[in-house]
């Protein structure tokens, strides 16, 4: 390696190195200075002794401190000895005999080998048990529901379930109860809610909504979070947040969407703003009824051509039905009824085969094929013989020649005979 390079690394890992040591150098001189100030110096320190030598006190010594005197080694032993550290006794004094310049400290006496510091307990250990458990019954005593935030960690699984459970229990006997004995007072006079605080009615509430909405009687909450809120407000108690928040989710889960935007401008002008997640199901509620009203819209079809002729109809007073009414018979789209069948006659019986009119149309019928052919003249023509299997195509085209002539003759043989037999009938006499 080269001269250079080496002396650039020695630079770049010196370098850093002694700028760090002098910023901490001037930091600390700075901070030393702004909290301290002028007391580093020793002659502007005095001792206790001194300034309480320069104290004048003009009242008199009471009673209590009459008798008390200062003590040393030679006349009360006892307070010297080594043993266990009193109350007070560690590193103040310490500090003090080092700082006073006092005589060292007697060697302490050889003790005895103590516990391990996981086997022993704590001297205070049954007297905190006792505070805390006193500390809990004053809680209960004062606020006897119970409140997830302030529930202490259970000390297993078990008992946090059982916990959660005694609540929910706990909300719904309250709802039950206030379902089944509150009765609505009148207008003029107010329920009785001003003895208790503001705190603990908003709590009484709060558990009833609990209980609704775990009991989930979707027509009952609703109605029971409106009542509350009269109650609340006639008493003059300050709704909180916690409860206009359960009130709403009361009415959302009965799919109110008025209530639920009720509460909702009443919590936001007393003061308090509704979370995010709250809004959200407000939203959700009016969205899905909106989407509802929008397909029962779109299932009902109306038709422009008809509309106002139906809508007076409907409009006028609807008619009792008769069994001797006609027959419905609409005046657009609908064809009329087959008409009925005609009665029998009197010389026919009754079982005779009636003849029909008309024959149902099938696609595999057979072509039309008429029964007499009728010429120009009005009369039929004798039917055509069967054509016989021929040699040649020739004799067959003269025969159907000679069939048209013999055809036309008849006919002709026939008009004169009708006309031979018909003679007009003589005038009668007078």
């Amino acid at each position: 390696m080269e001269l250079t390079t080496a002396l650039i690394w020695t630079l770049r890992i010196v370098l850093p190195i002694i700028l760090f040591c002098i910023y901490f150098k001037f930091q600390s001189s700075k901070e030393e200075q702004a909290f301290t100030g002028s007391s580093t110096s020793n002659k502007n320190k005095y001792s206790r002794g001194q300034l309480l030598a320069y104290r004048n006190v003009d009242a008199a010594v009471p009673e209590q401190l009459a008798q008390v005197t200062l003590k040393d080694q030679t006349q009360a032993p006892h307070l010297f000895q080594g043993g266990e550290k009193g109350k007070g006794k560690g590193k103040r004094s310490r500090e003090k005999e080092d700082k006073g310049g006092k005589e060292p400290r007697e060697p302490k006496e050889p003790r005895e080998p103590r516990e391990p510091k996981e086997s022993r307990k704590p001297r205070d250990a049954p007297d905190k048990a006792q505070r805390s458990s006193k500390r809990e019954k004053e809680k209960e005593a004062s606020a006897p529901e119970p409140k997830s935030e302030a529930m202490a960690d259970g000390p297993s699984a078990q008992g946090a379930a059982q916990l959660k459970e005694s609540e929910e229990k706990m909300n719904l006997e309250s709802f039950l109860n206030y379902v089944a004995f509150s009765k609505k007072a009148p207008a003029a006079q107010a329920p009785n809610i001003s003895e208790a605080n503001a705190e603990r009615a908003n709590a009484e509430a709060q558990m009833v909504l609990r209980g609704g909405m775990t009991f989930k009687r979707v027509d009952v909450v609703v109605d029971v979070a409106k009542d509350l809120y009269e109650q609340l407000k006639a008493a003059n108690v300050d709704i909180s947040s916690a409860t206009f928040s359960l009130m709403i989710e009361a009415s959302v889960l009965g799919k109110d969407l008025k209530a639920s935007s009720d509460f909702l401008m009443k919590m936001e002008a007393s003061g308090h703003s509704p979370s995010s997640d709250l809004l959200d199901k407000v939203l959700d509620l009016y969205s899905n009824q909106k989407t509802q009203r929008d397909q029962a819209k779109t299932r009902v079809p109306k038709d422009s051509a008809f509309a106002p002729e139906l809508e007076s109809e409907v409009a006028g007073a609807r008619q009792k039905l008769k069994s001797d009414a006609p027959i419905f018979v609409p005046s657009f789209g609908i064809p009329p009824p087959p008409p009925k069948p005609k009665p029998v006659e009197e010389g026919q019986p009754a079982d005779a085969p009636q003849v029909e009119s008309r024959t149902k149309l099938t696609s595999t019928a057979k072509p039309f094929e008429p029964s007499v052919w009728m010429t120009e003249d009005g009369v039929a023509p004798p039917p055509p013989p069967p054509p016989a299997a021929e040699k040649n195509g020739e004799e067959v085209h003269e025969k159907k020649q000679s069939w048209s002539r013999n055809a036309n003759v008849s006919v002709k043989g026939r008009k004169e005979e009708v006309k031979k037999m018909w003679k007009p009938k003589e005038p009668v006499a007078a």
